[in-house]
């Protein structure tokens, strides 16, 4: 995908779950969409803590990721490969207690409101750990 394709599908991101969708239809790994659209879902709102210099969404990480993955990729690598995402490094706090948000259990949304902004911070590492997200993702595919 060019640049000038990126730009275009980051201002209008229902087509980035279109192409998500294609891309796995693509892989032979159609049990994926359900789950990886309810788990970018968690993570709405998310895009208030880049700064101006972080251009690709969540959502378009996903789309670079699994642009990436080989055919015959096996749930194992589709997994391992999300749960490395840049956006997992983001740490967010409520804006009203210190309590800081585990999406795995809510929704961004859910844990702070639709009205108001999270206290961001970028870490090394994901929170939960990669392998957690690993295993949650795997959880909700066999779950679906």
């Amino acid at each position: 995908m060019t640049h000038a394709e990126e730009q275009f599908h980051a201002e209008h991101p229902v087509t980035l779950f279109a192409l998500i969708a294609e891309r796995f239809k693509q892989l032979d790994l159609q049990h994926w969409t359900a789950v990886v659209f309810g788990w970018l879902a968690r993570y709405d709102g998310l895009t208030h803590c880049y700064f101006e210099d972080e251009d690709a969404s969540p959502t378009l990480e996903v789309l670079r990721t699994i642009s990436d993955l080989e055919q015959g990729a096996s749930d194992q690598e589709v997994a391992a490969a999300l749960a490395s995402q840049e956006f997992l490094t983001w740490r967010i706090k409520h804006p009203d207690t210190e309590e800081r948000w585990d999406p795995l259990t809510c929704s961004l949304y859910d844990f702070i409101g639709i009205d108001r902004h999270p206290i961001c911070w970028k870490w090394e590492g994901s929170y939960p750990s990669s392998s957690a997200i690993e295993t949650w993702l795997l959880e909700q595919l066999h779950t679906k």
